[in-house]
Protein backbone atom coordinates (compact mmCIF):
# COMPACT_ATOMS: atom_id res chain seq x y z
CA UNK A 1 0.00 0.00 0.00
CA UNK A 2 1.65 2.98 -1.15
CA UNK A 3 1.57 6.14 1.47
CA UNK A 4 1.45 9.97 0.10
CA UNK A 5 -0.02 13.13 0.07
CA UNK A 6 -3.53 13.09 -1.34
CA UNK A 7 -3.44 14.48 -4.88
CA UNK A 8 -5.37 17.96 -4.16
CA UNK A 9 -2.62 18.56 -1.39
CA UNK A 10 0.59 17.59 -3.99
CA UNK A 11 -1.02 20.33 -6.60
CA UNK A 12 -1.29 22.82 -4.09
CA UNK A 13 2.29 22.02 -2.71
CA UNK A 14 4.06 22.12 -6.01
CA UNK A 15 1.68 25.33 -6.84
CA UNK A 16 3.07 27.26 -4.22
CA UNK A 17 6.42 26.54 -4.43
CA UNK A 18 6.54 27.19 -8.12
CA UNK A 19 5.14 30.47 -6.65
CA UNK A 20 7.98 31.05 -4.42
CA UNK A 21 10.35 30.91 -7.12
CA UNK A 22 8.68 33.88 -9.58
CA UNK A 23 11.02 37.21 -8.62
CA UNK A 24 8.86 39.87 -7.51
CA UNK A 25 8.93 43.64 -8.58
CA UNK A 26 11.60 45.95 -8.53
CA UNK A 27 9.86 47.48 -5.34
CA UNK A 28 10.30 44.56 -3.17
CA UNK A 29 6.78 42.80 -3.45
CA UNK A 30 7.27 38.81 -3.30
CA UNK A 31 4.23 36.24 -3.20
CA UNK A 32 3.73 35.25 0.25
CA UNK A 33 1.38 32.46 2.23
CA UNK A 34 -0.17 35.73 4.16
CA UNK A 35 -0.05 39.45 2.53
CA UNK A 36 0.01 41.87 5.68
CA UNK A 37 -3.49 43.07 6.49
CA UNK A 38 -4.29 46.63 4.87
CA UNK A 39 -3.35 49.61 8.00
CA UNK A 40 -6.47 50.31 10.26
CA UNK A 41 -7.92 53.86 9.84
CA UNK A 42 -6.62 54.63 12.81
CA UNK A 43 -3.09 54.21 11.77
CA UNK A 44 -3.55 56.46 8.69
CA UNK A 45 -5.17 59.31 10.35
CA UNK A 46 -2.47 59.42 12.63
CA UNK A 47 0.32 59.72 9.61
CA UNK A 48 -2.00 61.99 7.98
CA UNK A 49 -2.81 64.40 11.39
CA UNK A 50 0.98 64.32 12.30
CA UNK A 51 1.97 65.56 8.26
CA UNK A 52 -0.38 68.09 8.53
CA UNK A 53 1.55 69.26 11.68
CA UNK A 54 4.63 69.21 10.35
CA UNK A 55 3.40 70.90 6.99
CA UNK A 56 2.80 73.65 9.13
CA UNK A 57 5.51 73.65 11.42
CA UNK A 58 7.77 73.60 7.84
CA UNK A 59 5.72 76.71 6.05
CA UNK A 60 5.50 78.89 9.52
CA UNK A 61 9.45 78.87 9.89
CA UNK A 62 9.63 79.55 5.72
CA UNK A 63 7.05 82.81 5.90
CA UNK A 64 8.37 83.36 8.86
CA UNK A 65 11.74 83.87 7.21
CA UNK A 66 10.33 85.93 4.54
CA UNK A 67 8.91 87.78 6.43
CA UNK A 68 11.98 88.53 8.50
CA UNK A 69 14.01 89.67 5.35
CA UNK A 70 11.63 91.85 4.44
CA UNK A 71 10.65 93.62 7.29
CA UNK A 72 13.46 92.89 9.51
CA UNK A 73 15.72 95.74 8.92
CA UNK A 74 17.95 96.68 11.82
CA UNK A 75 16.64 93.25 13.76
CA UNK A 76 19.80 91.18 15.68
CA UNK A 77 20.11 88.08 13.01
CA UNK A 78 18.92 85.15 14.70
CA UNK A 79 20.87 81.97 14.48
CA UNK A 80 17.76 80.05 15.23
CA UNK A 81 14.15 80.21 13.89
CA UNK A 82 11.57 77.99 15.44
CA UNK A 83 8.23 77.21 15.66
CA UNK A 84 5.65 76.29 18.77
CA UNK A 85 2.14 75.32 17.95
CA UNK A 86 0.15 77.04 20.22
CA UNK A 87 -3.69 75.90 20.34
CA UNK A 88 -4.77 77.78 16.76
CA UNK A 89 -1.54 79.29 15.46
CA UNK A 90 2.02 78.70 15.90
CA UNK A 91 4.42 81.13 17.47
CA UNK A 92 7.24 81.69 15.31
CA UNK A 93 10.64 82.76 17.51
CA UNK A 94 13.65 84.18 15.87
CA UNK A 95 16.42 83.35 18.33
CA UNK A 96 20.04 84.56 18.79
CA UNK A 97 22.28 82.53 21.49
CA UNK A 98 24.75 85.20 22.82
CA UNK A 99 26.28 82.54 25.90
CA UNK A 100 29.51 83.80 24.34
CA UNK A 101 29.21 87.32 23.17
CA UNK A 102 29.36 88.88 26.85
CA UNK A 103 32.08 91.23 27.66
CA UNK A 104 34.44 90.23 30.08
CA UNK A 105 33.04 90.42 33.72
CA UNK A 106 29.55 91.16 32.26
CA UNK A 107 26.73 88.42 33.28
CA UNK A 108 26.00 85.72 30.11
CA UNK A 109 22.37 85.73 28.78
CA UNK A 110 21.63 82.54 27.22
CA UNK A 111 19.05 82.75 24.29
CA UNK A 112 17.38 85.84 23.31
CA UNK A 113 14.41 86.49 21.45
CA UNK A 114 15.13 88.84 18.69
CA UNK A 115 11.79 88.97 16.92
CA UNK A 116 8.62 87.05 16.60
CA UNK A 117 5.47 86.53 14.82
CA UNK A 118 2.46 84.27 14.48
CA UNK A 119 1.44 81.59 11.70
CA UNK A 120 -1.97 80.69 11.09
CA UNK A 121 -2.60 77.29 9.17
CA UNK A 122 -6.04 78.43 8.61
CA UNK A 123 -4.89 81.68 7.02
CA UNK A 124 -2.08 80.06 5.64
CA UNK A 125 -0.05 83.60 6.59
CA UNK A 126 1.93 84.97 9.16
CA UNK A 127 0.90 88.19 11.36
CA UNK A 128 3.30 91.23 11.55
CA UNK A 129 6.82 90.90 13.13
CA UNK A 130 7.24 92.59 16.20
CA UNK A 131 11.37 92.90 16.79
CA UNK A 132 12.34 93.12 20.11
CA UNK A 133 14.46 96.18 20.95
CA UNK A 134 16.22 95.24 23.13
CA UNK A 135 16.48 91.25 22.28
CA UNK A 136 14.81 89.68 25.58
CA UNK A 137 15.14 86.39 27.04
CA UNK A 138 13.53 83.64 25.72
CA UNK A 139 11.55 81.78 28.07
CA UNK A 140 12.77 78.05 28.88
CA UNK A 141 10.17 76.40 26.88
CA UNK A 142 11.58 78.27 23.75
CA UNK A 143 14.75 77.49 24.68
CA UNK A 144 14.66 73.61 24.71
CA UNK A 145 12.74 73.72 21.29
CA UNK A 146 15.75 75.20 20.03
CA UNK A 147 18.32 72.84 22.14
CA UNK A 148 16.16 69.83 20.38
CA UNK A 149 16.47 71.39 17.20
CA UNK A 150 19.96 72.46 17.63
CA UNK A 151 20.97 68.18 18.72
CA UNK A 152 18.96 67.20 15.77
CA UNK A 153 20.98 69.32 13.66
CA UNK A 154 24.12 67.95 14.76
CA UNK A 155 22.97 64.18 15.10
CA UNK A 156 22.43 64.98 10.86
CA UNK A 157 25.86 66.70 10.31
CA UNK A 158 27.24 63.61 12.41
CA UNK A 159 25.58 61.42 9.52
CA UNK A 160 27.19 63.40 6.74
CA UNK A 161 23.61 64.42 5.56
CA UNK A 162 23.50 67.45 4.13
CA UNK A 163 21.84 70.67 5.04
CA UNK A 164 19.79 72.84 4.25
CA UNK A 165 16.71 71.37 6.10
CA UNK A 166 13.28 71.78 6.45
CA UNK A 167 12.97 71.31 10.25
CA UNK A 168 9.59 70.54 12.35
CA UNK A 169 10.18 70.49 16.32
CA UNK A 170 6.62 68.52 17.74
CA UNK A 171 6.57 68.00 21.63
CA UNK A 172 5.32 64.87 22.36
CA UNK A 173 2.40 64.44 25.37
CA UNK A 174 5.41 62.89 27.24
CA UNK A 175 7.35 65.69 27.16
CA UNK A 176 10.40 64.56 24.41
CA UNK A 177 10.80 65.50 21.13
CA UNK A 178 10.23 64.85 18.36
CA UNK A 179 12.34 66.68 15.24
CA UNK A 180 11.81 66.31 11.32
CA UNK A 181 14.36 67.36 8.94
CA UNK A 182 13.43 67.75 5.16
CA UNK A 183 16.41 68.21 2.85
CA UNK A 184 15.36 70.45 0.15
CA UNK A 185 15.57 69.91 -3.39
CA UNK A 186 18.83 71.23 -5.13
CA UNK A 187 16.20 72.55 -7.71
CA UNK A 188 13.45 75.28 -6.60
CA UNK A 189 11.18 73.34 -9.77
CA UNK A 190 10.72 70.04 -7.52
CA UNK A 191 9.90 67.99 -4.46
CA UNK A 192 11.72 65.37 -2.59
CA UNK A 193 9.95 62.41 -1.43
CA UNK A 194 13.32 61.09 0.72
CA UNK A 195 16.71 62.35 2.21
CA UNK A 196 14.49 62.95 5.43
CA UNK A 197 15.50 62.14 8.81
CA UNK A 198 12.92 61.71 12.36
CA UNK A 199 15.44 62.30 15.90
CA UNK A 200 14.20 61.73 18.99
CA UNK A 201 15.48 64.13 21.68
CA UNK A 202 15.12 63.86 25.45
CA UNK A 203 12.48 66.18 27.11
CA UNK A 204 15.36 68.39 28.24
CA UNK A 205 16.37 69.32 24.78
CA UNK A 206 20.18 68.24 25.11
CA UNK A 207 19.99 64.39 24.66
CA UNK A 208 19.92 62.65 21.37
CA UNK A 209 17.69 59.50 21.65
CA UNK A 210 17.98 58.14 17.98
CA UNK A 211 17.89 59.28 14.78
CA UNK A 212 16.96 57.19 11.55
CA UNK A 213 16.37 58.22 8.00
CA UNK A 214 11.92 57.97 6.91
CA UNK A 215 13.11 56.48 3.53
CA UNK A 216 15.32 53.92 1.65
CA UNK A 217 15.51 56.05 -1.45
CA UNK A 218 14.65 59.45 -2.93
CA UNK A 219 12.70 60.58 -5.59
CA UNK A 220 12.58 64.47 -6.93
CA UNK A 221 9.23 65.44 -8.51
CA UNK A 222 8.72 68.50 -10.96
CA UNK A 223 6.11 70.79 -9.74
CA UNK A 224 5.03 71.39 -12.99
CA UNK A 225 4.45 70.13 -16.22
CA UNK A 226 1.57 67.16 -16.27
CA UNK A 227 -1.26 66.46 -17.55
CA UNK A 228 -4.07 67.97 -14.96
CA UNK A 229 -5.63 65.76 -12.87
CA UNK A 230 -2.86 63.12 -13.35
CA UNK A 231 -1.45 61.98 -10.60
CA UNK A 232 2.37 61.78 -9.41
CA UNK A 233 3.77 58.58 -7.40
CA UNK A 234 6.71 57.82 -5.51
CA UNK A 235 8.24 54.03 -4.34
CA UNK A 236 8.98 52.82 -1.33
CA UNK A 237 11.11 49.92 -1.54
CA UNK A 238 10.06 48.48 1.35
CA UNK A 239 8.86 50.07 4.01
CA UNK A 240 4.56 49.34 4.00
CA UNK A 241 3.27 53.10 4.98
CA UNK A 242 3.42 56.24 3.93
CA UNK A 243 5.46 58.61 5.87
CA UNK A 244 4.43 61.85 7.75
CA UNK A 245 6.84 63.59 5.27
CA UNK A 246 5.22 62.00 2.82
CA UNK A 247 1.93 64.21 3.42
CA UNK A 248 4.30 67.16 4.72
CA UNK A 249 5.25 67.45 1.44
CA UNK A 250 1.92 67.30 -0.57
CA UNK A 251 0.89 69.44 1.49
CA UNK A 252 3.30 72.06 1.05
CA UNK A 253 3.32 71.40 -2.79
CA UNK A 254 -0.56 71.01 -3.87
CA UNK A 255 0.35 71.10 -7.56
CA UNK A 256 2.07 67.30 -7.17
CA UNK A 257 -1.80 66.09 -5.95
CA UNK A 258 -2.89 63.87 -5.95
CA UNK A 259 0.03 61.70 -5.18
CA UNK A 260 0.40 58.18 -4.71
CA UNK A 261 2.41 55.90 -2.66
CA UNK A 262 3.18 52.75 -4.25
CA UNK A 263 4.65 50.19 -1.14
CA UNK A 264 5.97 46.47 -1.69
CA UNK A 265 1.96 45.56 -0.22
CA UNK A 266 -0.90 48.78 -0.67
CA UNK A 267 -1.18 51.22 -2.79
CA UNK A 268 -1.98 54.90 -0.74
CA UNK A 269 -3.50 58.49 -2.46
CA UNK A 270 -2.51 61.67 -0.38
CA UNK A 271 -5.32 64.34 -1.54
CA UNK A 272 -3.71 68.10 -2.00
CA UNK A 273 -4.35 69.23 1.68
CA UNK A 274 -2.91 65.73 3.13
CA UNK A 275 -6.20 63.60 3.48
CA UNK A 276 -4.53 59.93 2.79
CA UNK A 277 -6.58 57.42 1.52
CA UNK A 278 -5.97 53.26 0.95
CA UNK A 279 -6.90 52.57 -2.46
CA UNK A 280 -6.41 48.90 -2.09
CA UNK A 281 -3.46 45.91 -2.72
CA UNK A 282 -0.07 46.96 -4.88
CA UNK A 283 -0.52 43.58 -7.21
CA UNK A 284 1.13 42.93 -10.58
CA UNK A 285 -1.49 41.53 -13.03
CA UNK A 286 -0.45 39.52 -15.51
CA UNK A 287 2.87 41.13 -16.89
CA UNK A 288 2.15 44.39 -15.28
CA UNK A 289 3.95 45.49 -11.86
CA UNK A 290 2.23 48.79 -10.94
CA UNK A 291 5.31 48.90 -8.30
CA UNK A 292 7.63 48.94 -10.84
CA UNK A 293 5.94 52.38 -12.10
CA UNK A 294 8.51 54.52 -12.76
CA UNK A 295 8.72 57.52 -10.19
CA UNK A 296 7.47 61.02 -10.37
CA UNK A 297 4.79 60.57 -13.24
CA UNK A 298 2.10 58.53 -13.94
CA UNK A 299 2.78 57.54 -17.34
Amino acid sequence: MRIGLPARARGIMLLALALATIPGPAVGWRVQAASPERPSDETLRGIEERGRQIASAFAAVAKGRDLLARQGEGVTPPDKVVAIEDRAVWRVSFLRDVSDEAAPGMPRQGTLIVAETEYSPISEDVGPLRAMAPPRPAPATTVSYARALGVAEQAAADRKEAPPFDAAVIREKNGTFTVYLQARPQAASTVTFGRDLVVHVAATGRQLVSIEPLHAASTDIPLEGRPEGRPTLHVHPSMDLPTPTDVAQVCGHASIAPHLVMTPHFIFRIGDRGALSYLGPNQPTGAEQPGAATPGRVP
